[in-house]
């Protein structure tokens, strides 16, 4: 929230803690359950980022505003890691940092998608103009 809090353009959307935040527990565990996973498993289907994706829709973001929400989860992420890498085992960190920024990256892909099929569908329905 204090790195939302310094981006303008996100903070321009005035939410709650829990709409700017409502869909991180799922987030967060698609993510630690795809960790666990033996390397190089198919990346296993989630709703999460498609249900996100219609939620940001409909709070007025923008594909902008989705990619930096997600930049800053990330930065959240590998500081979380940072701060922590003197228990954590440096063989493992660095392949569980590629699986964290695939997992970050895919989800934002799937929400991103969402987010223009709603855009796409809303602007065929007001024939071609934007509301």
């Amino acid at each position: 929230m204090k790195r939302v809090a310094e981006v303008p353009a996100l903070e321009a959307v005035p939410l709650n803690y829990q709409q700017r935040t409502g869909h991180l527990p799922q987030l967060l565990k698609d993510l630690i359950f795809r960790l666990g996973l033996p390397q190089g498993t198919a990346r296993p289907h989630t709703s999460s980022a498609h249900d996100h994706g219609k939620v940001r829709f409909d709070q007025g973001y923008s594909v902008p505003m989705l990619v930096e929400e997600s930049r800053l989860l990330q930065v959240s992420i590998f500081d979380t890691l940072r701060l922590n890498q003197k228990v954590l085992s440096a063989d493992e960190i660095m392949i569980s940092v590629i699986t964290i920024a695939d997992e970050c990256d895919a989800q934002l892909k799937d929400t991103v998608e969402t987010f223009m099929a709603f855009e796409k569908s809303k602007i065929a329905i007001v024939g071609g103009k934007r509301l």
